[in-house]
């Protein structure tokens, strides 16, 4: 999302307020966030659609960004983030629907009918956001209110119920089987595990046991009364709210010496030392003793 967001974003924002947040202490903004130097980092998207953006953000009055900011924030903390209650979460996804559907069908808060959209009309770049992202959004917050008005209506899942954790815990059948993580697998000793892995993975499953088929010292699945997901512990911080500053990478911050600070993701003196980096080759025609 962040990444469609800088590569192309809609007319009425402006990335350069995202560079002017990242000059402001309180938004906790980095560099490396801004212009997306790390594409598999889960934290910096966290930074750059962050409560203290939001905050920073209405507070300069910038209408567009802010609502941008504020719609991605409330549909990640629909997913990913404890205390909320289960209307809570569905009055956020519904937030980031509505922000999609302002563009895509504007007239959908009167007469909510998708059938009636033009199906010439190009989707991508909708909101600044690639086809491909457009439909995981739509998917995800539409397959998440099935599955609570689903709840509402059957009750609580079984917690052997096929679920998302399903391939989890067939991976975790294959490892009972054939051996603990980097062993070497060969094609013959899955096909002959293969029967024994099928019948674990379907008793681990099957809701019409009348007991807990405990099988897997890896196995999940815990008895007992567990703590609601809905339910903040006592004293606890949600997480989406504890973004670290980051003293080196921040340039709101004021850092003495701030080119001596340890690097994220370089190596210490001590690991350099035994992992060398590889060298290149020499040139044609020189010898090693040469370079």
């Amino acid at each position: 999302m962040a990444n469609s967001i800088r590569s192309r974003a809609p007319e009425d924002i402006h990335l350069e307020r995202f560079v002017e947040a990242s000059q402001s202490p309180e938004t906790r903004l980095t560099h490396s966030a801004v212009i997306g130097a790390r594409k598999q980092s889960v934290e910096d998207p966290e930074r750059f659609f962050s409560p203290f953006v939001l905050e920073w953000m209405q507070n300069k009055g910038y209408e567009a960004e802010a609502k941008l900011v504020d719609a991605c924030y409330s549909w990640h903390r629909s997913s990913d983030e404890r205390r909320l209650s289960q209307q809570q979460r569905r009055k956020r996804n519904n937030k980031m629907l509505r922000y999609l559907l302002d563009e895509l069908l504007p007239w959908h808060r009167d007469h909510y009918d998708l059938s009636t959209l033009d199906i010439n009309r190009p989707v991508d770049h909708v909101r600044g956001f690639t086809r491909e992202t457009l439909v995981a959004l739509f998917a995800n917050i539409e397959s998440q209110e099935m599955r609570r008005d689903h709840a509402e209506e059957l009750g609580p899942e079984h917690p052997r119920a096929s679920s998302t954790d399903d391939v989890e815990c067939f991976i975790s059948c294959v490892r009972d089987q054939l051996g603990a993580a980097g062993q070497e697998i060969d094609l013959k000793a899955l096909g002959h595990c293969w029967r024994t892995i099928c019948n674990e993975f379907t008793k681990r499953i099957d809701d019409d046991l009348p007991f807990y088929y405990w099988s897997s010292r890896h196995s999940r699945f815990r008895e007992g009364e567990e703590a609601s997901f809905d339910i903040l512990p006592e004293g606890s911080v949600p997480r989406l709210q504890r973004l670290p500053v980051s003293r080196r990478e921040s340039a709101g911050q004021f850092v003495a010496a701030r080119s001596q600070l340890p690097a994220r993701g370089s190596l210490t003196i001590r690991t350099q030392f035994h992992k060398a980096v590889s060298e290149l080759p020499p040139p044609p025609g020189h010898s090693s003793r040469d370079v």
